[in-house]
């Protein structure tokens, strides 16, 4: 099948896989360019790196809310990230073109992270399960 993308179209595409809990691996495509998300419950956590420093972003699944944080690119923030990952629902590699905008990508990651959940029968709204219900 030939891939009639034009070389913008392609540079505007995100490409979202699960990934296992190989935290080797993750802190190797965090360096690497690609962004991670951890699914939680209700909630995403988004990190890449940015500015020479991991950013990351926690967001609540469809909500306008949510909070960033920056490290440094040094071991315990690795060993932090990888305590993270070994305890979340669903890992997911973010691969995107460099040139893109961090909140374009993870908005993109989102909707299809949200498509995921929803195929499988565990979007929020179809577990009960929402940023609101795990505040209380």
């Amino acid at each position: 099948m030939e891939n009639k993308t034009s070389p913008q179209e392609q540079q505007e595409n995100i490409e979202l896989a699960p990934i296992d809990r190989d935290t080797e691996k993750m802190i190797a495509l965090l360096d690497g360019g690609s962004m991670i998300a951890m699914l939680c419950g209700s909630e995403i956590l988004y990190a890449f790196v940015g500015e020479g420093q991991y950013q990351c972003y926690i967001h609540p699944i469809g909500s306008s809310e949510g909070r960033r944080k920056a490290f440094p690119m040094e071991e315990q923030t690795r060993t932090m990230l990888k305590n993270l990952a070994e305890n979340v629902d669903q890992l997911f590699e973010i691969a995107y073109h460099a040139g893109m905008d961090p909140m374009g990508v993870m908005y993109a990651a989102e909707t299809a992270i949200h498509n995921f959940l929803t195929f499988l029968g565990r979007a929020p709204e179809q577990t009960g399960e929402t940023a609101a219900n795990a505040e209380s």
